[in-house]
């Protein structure tokens, strides 16, 4: 079998395929048993999973695995996204969370204690110097959870039960039940962001 230079050879679901971007069929190769090639029609989650993996080598490559762990303000701002100092915690086009400058500042700021950034109706944002945030909020139906403070790349949600997220931050072996991001951040993230703004209105 003579195999064209543009092809990749890629690792996805315990299975390894010869890939390319615009390819309708791609290789799906069997190593199981004896070793076989089958022609299979390409699958759109190959392509995320692809685009995910270069976009975390870009941001290891070119941010450095920068976190911010100096953070000094915590706040809101008008498009319902949580602010750190200069930073803008949001949900990305790839329903991920991701950290950026950002663009606005904070319509509804926390006040700080030392680490301890606490909302007008007692919601709580706690930094640590790993750059990990911890979010407990005033509504006991929100559980507590966390998000680390990587900037540029895919960033992950976790409680103490579940996970969603880039799984560079999901330990090898974990008990954690992996959930879908956009599930988890309007659980999560988007309730604590208006329980607070409910307070406050």
């Amino acid at each position: 079998m003579k195999i064209h230079f543009s092809l990749k050879l890629i690792y996805f679901k315990k299975n390894f395929y010869l890939w390319h971007e615009d390819a309708i069929w791609i290789e799906k190769i069997n190593v199981e048993g004896n070793l076989a090639v089958e022609n299979v029609k390409t699958d759109i989650e190959i392509q995320k999973s692809i685009l995910k993996v270069n976009s975390e080598i870009e941001r290891l490559n070119y941010y450095e695995n920068k976190t911010l762990n100096n953070v000094m303000t915590i706040g809101i701002n008008e498009n319902k996204n949580i602010i750190l100092s200069h930073y803008e915690l949001y949900k990305s086009y790839k329903d991920t969370l991701q950290i950026y400058k950002s663009r606005t500042g904070a319509t509804i700021l926390a006040e700080r204690n030392k680490n301890k950034f606490t909302f007008s109706d007692g919601s709580e944002i706690i930094t640590d110097s790993r750059g990990m945030l911890t979010f407990k909020s005033s509504n006991k139906n929100i559980p507590v959870f966390y998000v680390p403070t990587s900037i540029g790349g895919f960033l992950a949600m976790a409680t103490h039960t579940e996970f969603s997220g880039s799984e560079y931050y999901l330990p090898e072996t974990t008990l954690l039940k992996v959930r879908n991001s956009e599930e988890m951040y309007t659980e999560y993230l988007e309730k604590f962001i208006d329980q607070i703004l409910d307070y406050g209105t």
